[in-house]
């Protein structure tokens, strides 16, 4: 895989696997990840790419519940 690919896939695993444990209740678990998504996501592509706000979102629910 290419430095490009691996740029553009950036946090996308981390979001997923938050999104599922939110899911399963397992809301520390959800946060670090959906965190650790976020800052990647923030460091790679700026705050106003779509990736970067969808993390930040599932970190306002996630703390919101």
């Amino acid at each position: 895989m290419s430095q490009q690919q691996n740029r553009a896939e950036t946090g996308a695993v981390e979001l997923a696997a938050a999104t599922a444990l939110l899911g399963l209740g397992r809301d520390t678990e959800a946060r670090q990840l959906a965190a650790t998504a976020h800052d990647a996501c923030l460091a790679a592509f700026g705050p106003d790419h779509r990736r970067t706000t969808e993390a930040r979102a599932l970190l306002d629910r996630i703390n919101a519940g």
